[in-house]
């Protein structure tokens, strides 16, 4: 009997607790009443209603600029006498970046030496094979950093990563 009552009594409050839910909900989709918010533009509106009739324009135009369209007039350039920080002076030449051609060299595989367990780097510079090791140098180019499918090298002071040539793609 104890259960029984505790089960009308849990079900009792589902079914109002449910019910105020559905309630809220009906209440928002629009069970109650429209409440429109006055608007005093309406108000104020004259009594003509000529709604085809254009407003007044209180925009201003300033027409202080140049015309974009005329050619440039240019003046003869003057020296400022008397300020010579204000005094034209040439400027220097850049000289044009070099960039190295890299195609010289290409990098074909690795050996691992078995006494030594280092990695041996199978490099054609020029169209000749070398053998080199972290640190050495050969026609200029000095391998610097020797992984399994890239190397670091450095040539007339110009670092680069060159990727393993792959001759069947």
């Amino acid at each position: 009997m104890k259960n029984k009552a505790l089960t009308y009594l849990l079900t009792a409050i589902a079914v109002l607790v449910w019910g105020g839910i559905l309630y809220q909900i009906i209440k928002g989709l629009g069970g109650g009443k429209d409440i429109i918010p006055e608007n005093t533009a309406l108000r104020q509106r004259s009594t003509d209603f000529n709604d085809y009739a254009l407003p007044q324009d209180t925009a201003h135009l300033s027409l202080k600029y140049p015309d974009p369209f005329r050619p440039v007039e240019t003046r003869p350039e003057t020296d400022i006498k008397g300020d010579s920080a204000l005094s034209r002076t040439p400027k220097k030449a850049i000289p044009p970046r070099q960039d190295i051609n890299w195609g010289f060299l290409t990098y074909s595989g690795f050996i691992k030496s078995q006494q030594s367990r280092s990695i041996i780097a199978l490099l054609t510079i020029r169209g000749n094979q070398h053998q080199l090791g972290e640190g050495e140098m050969a026609d200029g180019v000095k391998l610097i950093k020797n992984e399994k499918d890239s190397i670091k090298v450095s040539y007339e002071g110009k670092t680069k990563f060159i990727k393993m040539h792959n001759p069947y793609p």
